[in-house]
């Protein structure tokens, strides 16, 4: 795998984002503004990737309180021309330090039963199985501005700091 993580910036979503965004990641511009007017209702906080100028990715993330101590990191999204390239496991390691950052236990995550590569990747930043699968639906919105209903096989994947030895930090 080759890592472009070392000149990648990540940072906060902001309104401006959101067409570029869309066009680089290859999502359709109203899923990307749902995702946005979620982040201004305060239901999710965007992280957005940029590599040479350009946007690379996006991860969204959230606290829930069926799952305590935890931060739910999910729509995960890398342009697929720059996928392998390290641009999910940074996303993914700043989210963690946000868990972390907030005195968390760990960050959690729902990963479709037939979606092998996203497992892996999971599994090789330390994300382990619990629990039962579950059945998910949720709204796609297309390129082309075309809406489907997704309903997948889901199942809960964790990373538990006290298991990774960085243990929760201290909050001051």
């Amino acid at each position: 795998m080759t890592t472009e993580a070392g000149r990648l910036t990540v940072r906060l979503m902001e309104a401006q984002d959101v067409v570029l965004l869309a066009r680089e990641v290859r999502l359709g511009r109203d899923h990307i503004e749902a995702r946005w007017i979620e982040r201004q209702q305060g239901l999710r906080t965007i992280f957005v990737a940029e590599l040479g100028g350009r946007f690379a990715g996006s991860v969204s993330f959230d606290e829930r309180p069926e799952l305590p101590r935890l931060l739910h990191l999910f729509a995960l999204a890398v342009a697929p021309a720059l996928h392998n390239r390290g641009i999910g496991s940074a996303l993914i390691a700043h989210v963690e330090e946000e868990a972390r950052r907030r005195g968390l236990d760990g960050v959690c995550l729902g990963v479709a039963d037939g979606n092998a590569p996203a497992r892996r990747l999971y599994e090789r930043l330390g994300y382990r199985r619990e629990g039962d699968s579950y059945v998910s639906r949720w709204l796609w919105r297309g390129l082309s501005g075309a809406q489907r209903e997704v309903v997948e096989t889901v199942y809960r994947m964790f990373k538990r700091f006290q298991d990774d030895g960085g243990g929760p930090s201290q909050v001051n």
